[in-house]
């Protein structure tokens, strides 16, 4: 039913426009412009020439008139190939013909006329690309051509953007990526995060609420005519994103009735197996769709009313290799003799088993083994509940630590389904007035199978759902040839349903499990699952957040006014827009927490030794021992309806200071709101409303970790005077659902406990004094239009995003949490974490009168600064001989207030050893709270980079591309997730940027074989028609961070992913770049105890991939009308292991393994068929 309201909707929207006579089109986004000037053979200037510019594919026209100066601008021209005529009393007709204009660019045509008749012409054929004078943006297209033929690994257009320079994508080039909501997040533009991208299809905002970098209703590959990346320098008239500017922009309808069918299969049977592979992995790809495309009305005279529709299906059965380090056959039953022989963590007795069975304290386990007597069942099942070892020692045992490590290989099943459609209708009133919608509507359903909670990919399934959907209408007014008027209007929506099945993988009763929530089985969605459990040095079981679910929209209103007076092209415009997410995930669902306090409503256990006063020092056998080091679990879910409203204005002028000189400038006002909920039901730690006074300070147990005075929600916020009573019935507060009967009293409540405060609905501070002024220039030094210097330089503000990290709806009083640090007899380890066990092991209550356990929380920067970019370029341009155009530029990038998420309860270095036996939620700064994961708007970054690029539209059958990037990243944290491992030392977090990769050369052709092209023989259609393609990518490695193997060695609560220590004066990437050990490995150990290891982020560069990419295909034609293409695709055509991934666990066993690499060599047909 909600589909079809919205789709609905959306047509009664596209009707009335139509209805009324409505001019509608592209947004002017992605229109372009082609301007020059008009002179004589004698160099003078034309006024009131005619001009003419004629779309080749539908027959539009667009009429304009010189100026005074010449000069001529055609503006909000949709992307295509042109004529452009010029026509005077007294001079023959100019005509530059078959003038190519990307989306969004802008090309200048100069023409001189001959004096003569009118019906004289002459024509001049345009180049396929030139050079830009017209700008000082850096932009650069990914063509029709490269689109359409170039090889790409799982039809994905995401992965075409790394042909550009500049565009570094988290994952190695052409690595099977399937096209899907996530597919363009780990894209970065100019050293900035993936959030910060502007995602745009046929220039209206198509960007996820809850991830900036994700598009929603991504279109298929073979829908899109043109991409246009807009790197650095853009103009006011762009905003939303500080990164780059991503604008697709559709295939339109043409004069002539067009179509294609298509299918693409990939097996496995044809491909080479991963290097660590024994066996080739599972991968069945069908890809299958079709497009047409033509005018509406069939034999119409006129042609005013095209259309394009499409529709893709993909079925994708694959599998990927997994490469983890479980405990050893010997070790799953308690005997750590084996770790103990080769230096790996091995365990000693800790001080409360002493003299229990005559174990004595301090001393190792009698045979390094723990006695089954002293086994936690929970925990012990925890340990039977991580993969068995598919690679195990010799019978005759070990014989080093690297057979320890890395000793899990499994393939893991991962099928998906899903379909797109899109449909774009062009239509042209009254001479230059046009019509554009576009419905665009993606629908995916997977199955995703884990492995880690079992080691047996068949176990667990999930079934998320992503129905996507977007339409825009767009209204653009011709006043005159001069002035002109866009209007756009757009609607997207995605919405997740993650549903989960109790099979044994999930069941915690079938494994053994049997711990009791602290918040009772009612308040999980189910409560038979089991929790999450990270056992440093060990695979991850994951029990996973699901099931949960969430609905993002976005409505966004766009006007922008043009007008072109003597040299100045002005430009004014407004942008509205209100987005949000219907929220019932309320968790972060990717793995890893700053706080501890996880995403499985059904607990979180961590062993990291941590716990000093249980710990064995050794954390596998701190989990059959129950000893954790911390567990969380969270209460009834929480359902937010998040909503904010942006706004932005600008204006701007384009002023053709002379025919060879542009300069552009302009200013930019933009208004990014917190987020706020309509019903006030989130929460928000904030350190100025915590209270240190007697009696309001809570007080904690030292022994226990028991809260036992004080309020326990000291320093919590609450927005708004009161709930509102449109949410009754929509969530709980304090566990219980709120009512009409119970409305009063809950509020009261929260005024009493001092979490409602009469705060504005967004709590945090908003800013207005956005301003963002931007200039730029273009100048062709030698007047031909072959060379060009171009610069510019600006200020960009970041639209906020939702951090899935600090989710405040999550929070306590409305979805309770509570954060146990350090397991004790009197807090039940891990059979009864958060309350005591008796003699017999069974859990008794809480003592009597004692407050709820620490609670953990999350907040938001009080301040909220929007982040800010400060970006600068200067770039040379040339058009060398054979069509090449070769530019060369400097790009930098300063970026400031970026989120960097710190838990302002983490202890000074040090305070744990100094208090061993003291419970660590009485050390805390902020004693009764547990995690304070708070996103601090404090962090930086820096980016330096030489972008090179080479190319060649396709010209005689050939073309190329050629782009290299050498650059320089650094931050504080590379993305939204990212953690201060030192809250009271940001710098400790500083290093390489996780994605930078300091030399990236991607190079890309099409080449049409000359043989027999135009032959109609049996040996031309046989021997013609050939055609290749391909890519080559060389890529640098990317930093990794050595961590800490003996987890909180600095003494501070939690590991946070402290750094392990360097050896001084060692250089770790001397290495010997060897699968067996890539870096010096030497070069690391543990952090003497007290201290943060020194190491620092990214110490280890790991390898770099290297791969070729390799296509043939057959064109011919099977009748006049129909044609076709068969392709054969090779991804890897070389089958060379590309590595990608290395161990970075000091002391596990595989430390400085290779363990990853990309895939091997596969084998892709496919068949076309057009008309």
């Amino acid at each position: 039913m909600r589909a079809w309201r919205f789709t609905v909707s959306c047509v009664l929207f596209l009707a009335a426009y139509l209805f009324f006579g409505a001019s509608l089109y592209g947004q002017a986004q992605v229109l372009g412009k082609i301007s020059g000037v008009i002179m004589d053979s004698s160099g003078a200037v034309i006024p009131q020439a005619h001009i003419t510019v004629t779309n080749k594919e539908t027959g539009q026209t667009f009429r304009t008139t010189t100026n005074d100066s010449g000069y001529y601008v055609a503006l909000n021209l949709p992307a295509g190939t042109y004529d452009v005529s010029a026509e005077k009393e007294g001079f023959q007709r100019c005509t530059d013909a078959n003038v190519h204009l990307d989306p969004a660019e802008s090309v200048q045509l100069t023409c001189t006329m001959q004096v003569g008749q009118m019906t004289q012409e002459v024509t001049v054929q345009s180049g396929a690309q030139t050079v830009q004078t017209e700008e000082g943006r850096v932009s650069r297209v990914i063509n029709d051509t490269q689109i359409q033929e170039i090889p790409v690994n799982g039809r994905n257009f995401a992965t075409l953007l790394a042909l550009q320079p500049g565009v570094i994508q988290a994952f190695s080039f052409n690595s099977f990526q399937s096209m899907n909501l996530f597919a363009t997040q780990d894209t970065h533009v100019n050293g900035m995060r993936g959030d910060a991208n502007n995602l745009q299809i046929e220039g209206s905002p198509s960007t996820r609420t809850r991830a900036n970098g994700a598009m929603v209703a991504a279109p298929s590959i073979d829908a899109i005519g043109e991409i246009n990346i807009v790197t650095t320098g853009y103009m006011p008239e762009y905003s939303r994103g500080a990164g780059g500017q991503i604008l697709l922009q559709m295939r339109s309808g043409t004069e002539q009735y067009h179509g294609e069918a298509y299918e693409f299969v990939r097996n496995d049977d044809l491909d080479s197996r991963n290097f660590f592979s024994s066996t080739v992995s599972t991968l069945k790809f069908n890809n299958f769709g079709y497009n047409f495309g033509g005018p509406v009305i069939p034999k119409s005279s006129e042609k005013k009313l095209f259309f394009f529709w499409s529709q893709e299906w993909n079925r994708i059965r694959t599998t990927g290799t997994t490469v983890a380090t479980v405990p050893s056959a010997l070790a799953r039953t308690g005997n750590f003799s084996e770790y103990c022989n080769f230096g790996l963590p091995c365990p000693i007795v800790p001080a409360y088993l002493d003299g229990v069975g005559g174990l004595v304290a301090g001393q190792p386990f009698p045979n390094d083994t723990i006695p089954q007597s002293v086994w936690s069942p929970n925990g012990a099942a925890f340990v039977q509940m991580m993969a068995a070892p598919t690679i195990t020692c010799p019978a005759t045992g070990c014989t080093s630590a690297s057979q320890l490590g890395s000793n899990f290989i499994q393939e893991i099943r991962s099928p998906s389904n899903d379909r797109k459609e899109t449909l774009k209708v062009d239509y042209e009133m009254e001479k230059i007035k046009s019509h554009l919608a576009v419905a665009l509507r993606h629908y995916t359903q997977d199955a995703l199978p884990s492995w880690g909670t079992s080691g047996s990919s068949q176990l667990l399934q999930i079934g998320p759902v992503f129905p996507e959907r977007g339409a825009t209408v767009d209204l653009t007014t011709n006043f005159s040839p001069t002035l002109l008027n866009d209007f756009a209007f757009t609607a997207t929506e995605d919405i997740v349903h993650v549903n989960l099945s109790l099979g044994k993988g999930l069941d915690r009763s079938s494994l053994g499990v049997d711990y009791p929530y602290i918040f009772g089985d009612a308040s999980k969605d189910i409560a038979g699952k089991i929790p999450t459990v990270n056992v440093n040095g060990f695979d991850t079981i994951s029990g996973l957040p699901y099931p949960s679910g969430s609905v993002g929209k976005v409505f966004s209103f766009q006007d922008v006014l043009t007008k072109v007076k003597g040299q100045h092209t002005f430009k004014t415009g407004v942008w509205i827009e209100q987005d949000g997410e219907n929220d019932r995930d309320q968790v972060r669902v990717t793995p890893g927490s700053a706080s501890g306090i996880g995403n499985n409503l059904n607990g979180t256990f961590t062993f990291d030794g941590s716990n000093l006063s249980t710990t064995s020092q050794a954390p596998l056998a701190d989990a059959f021992l129950g000893n954790f080091g911390v567990y969380s679990e969270l209460g009834f879910r929480n359902y937010t309806p998040w909503v904010a409203v942006q706004k932005g204005v600008f204006a701007q002028d384009s002023w053709k200071f002379r025919s060879n000189l542009t300069i552009q400038g302009g200013l930019r006002w933009d208004y990014f709101p917190p987020y706020h909920s309509r019903w006030c039901n989130f929460a928000s730690f904030d350190p100025l409303f915590y209270s240190h006074l007697p009696g309001i300070q809570q007080t904690v147990d030292p022994t226990t970790g028991l809260v036992t005075s004080g309020n326990p929600y000291n320093g919590i916020a609450v927005p708004c005077g009161q709930l509102p009573r449109s949410a009754i019935g929509h969530f709980a507060v304090f566990g219980q659902q709120l009512t009409a009967a119970n409305f009063d009293a809950i509020n009261q409540q929260l005024r009493d406990d001092g979490m409602q405060r009469g705060l504005p609905a967004e709590i945090f501070e908003k800013h207005y004094a956005n301003l963002q002024p931007r200039l730029g220039f273009a100048w062709d030094p030698l007047g031909r239009g072959t060379t060009s210097i171009r610069g510019g330089a600006g200020i960009f503000y970041n639209h906020f995003t939702l951090s899935d990290v600090t989710l405040m709806g999550g929070n306590t009083p409305f979805q309770l949490a509570a954060e146990v640090k350090g397991s004790t007899a009197t807090t039940g380890r891990a059979d009864c974490p958060g309350a005591q066990l008796d003699a017999s092991r069974n859990c008794r209550a809480t003592p009597a009168g004692a407050l709820p356990l620490p609670i953990p929380m999350t907040g938001g920067d009080i301040v909220s600064k929007i982040p800010v970019v400060y970006q600068w370029n200067f770039t040379f341009q040339h058009m060398f001989p054979q069509n090449t155009l070769v530019e060369v530029g400097y790009v930098g990038t300063r970026a400031r207030h970026l989120v960097v998420n710190s838990d302002l309860n983490q202890l000074q270095a040090g305070t744990t050893f100094a208090n061993p036996n003291t419970a660590i939620a009485a050390l805390s700064p902020y004693p009764g709270l547990g995690g304070l994961t708070v996103g601090l708007n404090d962090s930086s970054s820096k980016y330096d980079s030489l972008q090179i690029s080479a190319q060649r539209r396709l010209t005689k059958g050939l073309q190329y591309g050629v782009a290299y990037t050498f650059s320089h990243s650094n931050d504080f944290g590379s993305d939204l997730y990212a953690n201060a491992v030192n809250t009271y030392n940001l710098k400790y977090n500083y290093g390489p940027t996780d994605w930078n990769r300091n030399n990236v050369l991607i190079l890309n052709y099409v080449y049409d074989l000359p043989f027999f092209k135009e032959s109609n023989s049996l040996t031309g259609r046989v021997a013609g028609g050939w055609e290749v393609a391909g890519v080559l990518a060389f890529e640098g490695g990317t930093p990794n961070t050595i961590g800490n193997a003996l987890g909180d060695q600095a003494g501070v609560g939690e590991d946070f992913g402290q750094h392990a220590a360097l050896v001084s004066g060692c250089n770790p990437n001397a290495g010997p770049r060897t699968v067996a050990q890539w870096f010096k490995t030497a070069c690391f150990q543990n952090a003497a105890q007290g201290t943060f290891g020194n190491s620092g982020r990214g110490a280890v560069w790991g390898p770099g991939p290297r791969n070729w990419d390799f296509a043939l295909y057959k064109n011919g034609k099977a009748t006049e009308r129909f044609s076709y293409q068969f392709r054969a695709e090779f991804f890897n055509v070389l089958n060379h292991p590309s590595f990608n991934s290395i161990d970075t666990g000091v002391g596990d066993g595989a430390f400085g393994h290779v363990n990853g690499a990309n895939d091997p060599r596969e084998i892709q047909f496919g068949l076309k068929m057009f008309f």
